[in-house]
């Protein structure tokens, strides 16, 4: 079956009767409901509200007064988009009474819209109510606006490709809502969203930035097996007039669609969280690693912008202090044991700290001394190496009533705090599934 061209909401009208294949009806014997499904169409104008409601039209002029349950599109593009702006979409159903033929024409009615397969040059919902089931599935999008709309009922975008940059601003999703499979290409942000019931990421892809800093979630999110890493985030620097910053701020995360750092942060840890409520401790730990990575670079950017107030008289010496202690600390979890995450990682810090200031602490000992020849070596005390290794051990380990100079004092005792501190990593990054 080749594909045919819609130029005209009229040509919907001609298409069952010149090419049915294009425009069939399926029946349930059952219910009594029908679909009516149009296949391999090129759409190409505007489908606004206005033709949906010439469409309803179409339909009840080959249905009668029949219950309608889905309206679907298969394998069809739209060309230059759907447009159903500040509209309420809802089912009603058609009765074979005199009552009905008083029904309001323009109301769609039907009770799920499906499109399969089909590719958006753009889509735009915004500030309109969709009061019936909204299926996506295998289809692509390029732009899109759910600006202020509301889905009353299931959302369902299974497997679906979204191309550019998307922004849910204010969007209500108030039944279930399902991204399983989905492919974000771009970054997405659930800005100031509503989540009543239950958002579904399963398998979802996100190959840029995912927000749901600012989501309002009183429901529940149901993710696993999602593919999200490291991403490129902004600042926003709080100098200056705060006014700006609030500003700059609410710009980068409602039209410009573009992550804060703070924001990325506060994601991670929604999905750590969520993960660890699962008892899902395992898909945890990368988000976990994630929400580290990304306070390591919120604190950088504090230090950095605390220093320009210094500089300005305006910032305190102390807070710049306390935040290069913060980095620091960050920084000695990550090599020492990947936040918790990596025991390899925690032994390969043990040993590079351990075995330059037990050699160091040797050649401070009185018994010994620094040669390049190999002959005067004494292959016997690597086997203090281990006894070193233990917190614990005593100042005398190497030989019995022994001395040595301030170094060897210092090196050993520098031995004992990051040989300790190590040891503590190595076993924390053991019980990372706790």
């Amino acid at each position: 079956m080749g594909r045919v061209k819609i130029r005209d909401i009229r040509d919907f009208f001609i298409l069952r009767e010149e090419k049915p294949e294009h425009a069939t009806i399926k029946t349930s014997r059952s219910t009594g409901r029908t679909e009516f499904c149009y296949y391999k169409c090129d759409i190409d104008f505007d489908f606004d509200y206005m033709a949906l409601t010439m469409m309803v039209s179409i339909i009840k002029n080959v249905l009668g007064y029949g219950l309608l349950s889905t309206l679907k599109f298969i394998d069809c593009d739209f060309l230059q988009g759907i447009s159903i702006k500040d509209r309420i979409i809802e089912f009603q159903d058609w009765e074979s009474d005199e009552d009905s033929k008083e029904h309001n024409p323009t109301l769609p009615m039907f009770k799920a819209f499906e499109f399969k397969e089909c590719n958006f040059s753009s889509i735009d919902f915004s500030e309109s109510s969709i009061n019936l089931k909204m299926r996506f599935t295998q289809s692509k999008f390029n732009t899109v606006n759910f600006n202020n709309t509301k889905f009353q009922d299931l959302a369902d975008f299974w497997r679906c490709d979204f191309h550019e940059s998307t922004t849910f601003y204010k969007t209500d999703f108030l039944g279930t809502t399902v991204f399983s499979g989905s492919i974000f290409h771009e970054n997405v942000l659930f800005t100031y969203s509503l989540i009543k019931k239950l958002i579904i990421f399963r398998g979802t892809k996100f190959y840029n930035g995912l927000d749901l800093a600012l989501a309002i979630i009183p429901g529940e999110i149901s993710c696993f097996d999602i593919d999200l890493a490291e991403f490129k985030t902004i600042h926003i620097k709080k100098l200056g007039n705060k006014h700006d910053s609030e500003e700059a701020y609410e710009n980068a995360v409602t039209y410009n669609h573009k992550i804060p750092i703070n924001n990325a942060r506060e994601t991670f840890r929604i999905l750590k969280q969520t993960l660890i409520s699962q008892n899902n401790i395992s898909d945890s730990i990368k988000f976990k690693v994630l929400e580290k990575k990304a306070l390591q670079k919120e604190i950088a950017y504090q230090r950095q912008d605390e220093k320009e107030k210094s500089k300005e008289g305006k910032g305190s010496r102390n807070e710049v202090l306390r935040l290069k202690l913060e980095q620091f600390n960050l920084w000695l979890n990550e090599i020492s044991n990947k936040h918790g995450s990596s025991y390899g990682q925690a032994f390969k810090y043990l040993s590079i700290v351990s075995i330059p200031l037990f050699y160091l602490s040797i050649i401070c000992h009185e018994n010994y001394t620094f040669s390049l020849q190999m002959n005067n070596w004494d292959w016997q005390v690597l086997g203090k190496y281990f006894e070193f290794l233990l917190p614990t051990h005593k100042f005398d380990y190497l030989a019995p009533k022994s001395t040595g100079n301030l170094g060897y004092y210092f090196f050993d005792f520098l031995g004992r705090i990051l040989g300790g501190y190590g040891f503590y990593q190595f076993i924390q990054a053991f019980r990372k599934y706790r």
